[in-house]
């Protein structure tokens, strides 16, 4: 039993709001970082659950909900050390960024596979082939 308490502590950490869109605002922000900052379009790609629970759960900070929007403010305004908690810190205005970004179709999310394992995939675009 002492085992099975060691792996649910390891497993737990601090989350602002509902998990599935502050994991999607984490890896969106921890996307952020390693590019240049002139954003093209970002898409975020997830497993079926992650994607169920993300679509209508809202964003603590803001009156938006949903996978989009959580990926377009962690790009935004995201702390990626803060992990689950990455919207700690987010101001009106970066709520307003993260509008435009979604207004301008340059983020989108869609479900890769129906499955149990959890799936985050966050990828900036910079060119389209037609």
């Amino acid at each position: 039993m002492h085992r099975l308490t060691e792996i649910i502590r390891h497993d737990m950490v601090p989350a602002l709001g509902v998990t599935e869109p502050g994991a999607i605002a984490f890896a969106s922000a921890k996307v952020r970082t390693l590019l240049d900052g002139n954003l093209k379009h970002l898409t975020v790609s997830m497993n079926s659950g992650m994607y169920k629970i993300a679509y209508s759960c809202g964003i603590p900070g803001t009156s938006e909900v949903g996978a989009v929007f959580a990926a377009a403010l962690g790009y935004v305004a995201g702390d990626p050390e803060k992990q689950l908690e990455a919207l700690h810190q987010i101001t009106p205005q970066d709520v307003e960024a993260a509008r435009a970004l979604v207004r301008d179709g340059r983020v989108t999310a869609g479900m890769t596979e129906f499955s149990s394992r959890i799936v985050i995939t966050v990828r900036e675009i910079r060119r389209c082939f037609t």
